[in-house]
């Protein structure tokens, strides 16, 4: 009896072993909630930017903020002290002072996570609008994609322009924007930036400034100006 006993416990013994290792195996499936939860930009904005061109992005200092609460930034914001501290264009423009501008941000939507933006500007000679334009974050940082189709010195391109910044009860603070051109028409005298071509400007006092002025256009514009050519 004890040689049957030994037997059948060695046996109910081995029967257990795959039944654990498949109740360890289900405890570390990651559920469906879980995986939505580690998403951090919206299926909309990785389809502009994937997440590969965001971090070769933020190697290059561009800050992309993640996440998908966003302050409110309704208000307007004047930036004055913009300068260029990464160009990996064919017209190097490193260090060099950018126009003033004023943004005026509105109709921000907190659940499918879109902005819209108009802006003020001296002069400039690009056309364009924006096709798309999202907002992610979390607490008091955030960034804000717009991709663009334009025309400027009579050439079709299309862009990408990211704005980044923490919201204060002074303005945005640490303001940081770039553009990326994704294509253009035919340009045989090298008149606009290469695809590709990226460039990142800061403001230099770290602060856009909240501002009663506010402009009617859409930022996708003139907004490009100096950056979309020479």
């Amino acid at each position: 009896m004890k040689i049957i006993n030994l037997t059948l416990r060695t046996a109910v013994a081995v029967l257990l072993i795959p039944v654990l290792l498949a109740g360890c195996k289900k405890d570390k499936k990651v559920t469906p909630k879980e995986e939505e939860e580690e998403e951090t930009f919206t299926t909309e904005i990785l389809n502009i930017v994937p997440q590969a061109t965001i971090d070769s992005l933020r190697e290059w200092g561009m800050v992309i903020n993640e996440g998908k609460t966003p302050p409110s930034l309704e208000g307007s914001y004047y930036t004055d002290n913009s300068d260029c501290f990464f160009d990996n264009s064919s017209f190097v423009n490193l260090g060099k002072w950018r126009g003033n501008y004023t943004y005026k941000f509105y109709d921000q939507d907190n659940e499918k996570l879109t902005i819209a933006i108009d802006y003020t500007i001296d002069g400039g000679s690009d056309v364009a609008k924006g096709v798309g334009s999202f907002i992610s974050g979390s607490g008091d940082k955030f960034s804000a994609f717009f991709v663009t189709e334009g025309v400027s010195r009579g050439i079709d391109y299309k862009s990408l322009t990211i704005i980044s910044g923490r919201k204060t009860a002074d303005g945005i603070v640490d303001w940081t924007d770039l553009l990326r051109i994704t294509d253009k028409s035919e340009d045989p005298t090298g008149l606009l930036i290469d695809v590709g071509g990226t460039r990142i400007f800061r403001e230099d006092d770290e602060l856009a400034t909240l501002s009663s002025k506010a402009g009617k256009r859409n930022l996708s514009i003139e907004h490009l100006t100096p950056g979309v050519s020479r």
